[in-house]
């Protein structure tokens, strides 16, 4: 399983058939976005939004200036709505705050527990 997301997964492909891509990967996470979220609502409004006064002109054939926004514009909300995969669940080691035998406490954690016991 890769974890490149979809804006660098489309490197190469032409910049304006990258960003309509991407800009219907965005509007389709919208439409599933559920409503109380509304902070990841408003980025993904914003971000569709910005873009949309880019793409006024020929996407195939942009001006330097244009093509050099979009770039930015991809490159900025490429992890906008990216969803990640659900943890793998395994009987790995358990992480406790403990130091194991084999491990040197560090002198700044042994001060800051000594600090906290002492008040």
């Amino acid at each position: 399983m890769s974890n490149v997301n979809s804006t660098d997964a489309t490197r190469g492909m032409p910049l304006g058939e990258r960003t309509l891509l991407r800009i219907a990967e965005l509007e389709a996470a919208l439409d599933n976005l559920e409503s109380h979220r509304t902070i990841e609502r408003d980025a993904i409004e914003l971000a569709l939004g910005s873009v949309r006064e880019l793409i006024t002109g020929d996407l195939a054939h942009p001006g330097d200036a244009v093509a050099s926004d979009l770039n930015l514009w991809l490159e900025r909300h490429k992890y906008l709505a990216e969803v990640q995969p659900p943890p793998l669940h395994d009987d790995g080691p358990v992480i406790t705050d403990e130091p194991s035998i084999d491990e040197e406490p560090d002198v700044d954690d042994v001060r800051a527990t000594n600090v906290r016991r002492a008040g």
